[in-house]
């Protein structure tokens, strides 16, 4: 009852902006306008694929960046967002600018869950009550993602946990179990897959983690008992990206297209460039 009536109180907290002022569509806890692209683009997947570019059109301006999401070559190698948002918008029948708030503050529940999987998975078989009650209240980086409408990063990072935590937990059951490791196995491929239609950059920050965990049994179990397990994990990672190939060429693309533009960026000021070595320090 205590964690349900905290769970209550900041749900409430959370989307208090949009119930004392109804009429706000979004807002931005920074600068930040990228929610104008994902809002868009879900506008444009209501009625079209992620592989049909819009028409261009004069009465419909805002359709100009949704091209960097579409085809099989995009700018961006995501639509995952785009997609879960244009999903409630046609499901509601509410347009994605006026529900974007409180289905990105629906997430909180998905938040919430990968956090305690997490903590039971790396932390303890067992929770207290209290320490439930911070698991829900006490989530200043899901507040950050949602405030700055960061919704393809804040999926990303869904996913990607529940990738890592499915790795640990099919290592940890092993083949023997199989039932277990199989289905941990296919969370993590779908997890993975996720990933990529959500948020592509972020991989290499996943595969690290998923990487390790696949490699820590070897200095700890006999050889024998590990080989297999280690085998079938390695299918993992191919499952998820075969899932949908076009999806996988997507995210490819779009990776080496942000991985080029992150080298290369012009646009914004290296605030670090004039430093000298010692001014690190």
């Amino acid at each position: 009852s205590l964690v349900l009536a905290l769970a209550v109180v900041f749900f409430a907290a959370l989307l208090w902006p949009v119930i004392r002022k109804p009429s706000a569509f979004y807002y931005d806890g920074t600068s930040n306008h990228d929610s104008f692209f994902w809002i868009t683009s879900a506008e444009h997947l209501k009625q079209h694929t992620y592989l049909e570019y819009p028409e261009r059109s004069a009465t419909k301006p805002w359709l100009q960046d949704v091209p960097a999401i579409i085809g099989l070559q995009p700018q961006w190698g995501r639509m995952g967002a785009e997609g879960l948002i244009a999903l409630a918008s046609s499901l509601t029948g509410i347009s994605p600018i006026k529900i974007y708030l409180y289905g990105t503050a629906s997430l909180a529940v998905t938040w919430v869950a990968v956090i305690y999987l997490a903590f039971l998975t790396f932390v303890s078989a067992t929770i207290h009550r209290f320490t439930a009650a911070a698991l829900v209240c006490l989530q200043p980086i899901f507040i950050f993602f949602y405030a700055n409408n960061n919704l393809p990063n804040l999926i990303g990072i869904l996913t990607g946990g529940s990738a890592v935590i499915a790795i640990a937990r099919a290592s940890a059951s092993g083949w023997g179990r199989r039932n277990d490791f199989v289905a941990w196995s296919a969370l993590g491929a779908l997890s993975l897959h996720g990933l990529l239609c959500t948020y592509p950059e972020m991989l290499p920050f996943i595969l690290l983690p998923c990487g390790l965990l696949w490699l820590r049994p070897w200095f700890v179990q006999p050889v024998r008992t590990y080989a297999l397990t280690s085998l079938m994990l390695l299918l993992v990672p191919f499952a998820g990206a075969a899932l949908n190939p076009a999806t996988t060429l997507r995210a490819c693309h779009g990776f080496m297209t942000s991985f080029e533009a992150a080298r290369n960026n012009n646009d914004w000021a290296n605030l670090f460039n004039p430093l000298i070595v010692a001014e690190y320090l």
